[in-house]
């Protein structure tokens, strides 16, 4: 799907909490989601983000299959250079689950390459980019 139904209905786990997890987080929610978990390195900081947003939720740990995720959303820095650490194993990144990423430099990361080559649907983080100009 498209457009402002794109995400209704749909189970969807981010990882990473800083500022754009935030952000995602709430327009996910509003958008009709039914579920947003959030994970992260440190789970104080994905908890105070489900403080912050109403309705999402925070993980303990990265599970270890995504089969009841729909959309995972990387929101970490990870992806910006060839040396960074996978945000995500590659191994769970397999259909149908659609990988985006809020990192648009470059256009498309190590992550969504890898998400792509598994048979994954795949949204980079240029459109992220393209709506704060917009604004």
């Amino acid at each position: 799907e498209k457009g402002a139904n794109a995400v209704r209905n749909k189970r969807c786990l981010l990882v990473g909490a800083g500022g754009a997890a935030r952000a995602i987080a709430h327009g996910l929610l509003t958008a009709g989601a039914a579920d947003v978990a959030v994970v992260n390195r440190t789970r104080v900081r994905a908890v105070a983000l489900c403080n912050a947003v109403n309705g999402a939720r925070a993980l303990d740990a990265m599970p270890s299959k995504l089969s009841d995720v729909d959309v995972l959303v990387q929101c970490t820095s990870l992806g910006h250079n060839d040396a960074d650490a996978d945000p995500v194993d590659p191994a769970l990144l397999v259909p149908p689950l659609l990988c985006c990423e809020v990192i648009h430099t470059p256009a498309e990361t190590r992550f969504l390459a890898r998400a792509r080559a598994n048979g994954c649907d795949t949204h980079g983080g240029g459109h992220m980019l393209a709506a704060q100009l917009d604004k």
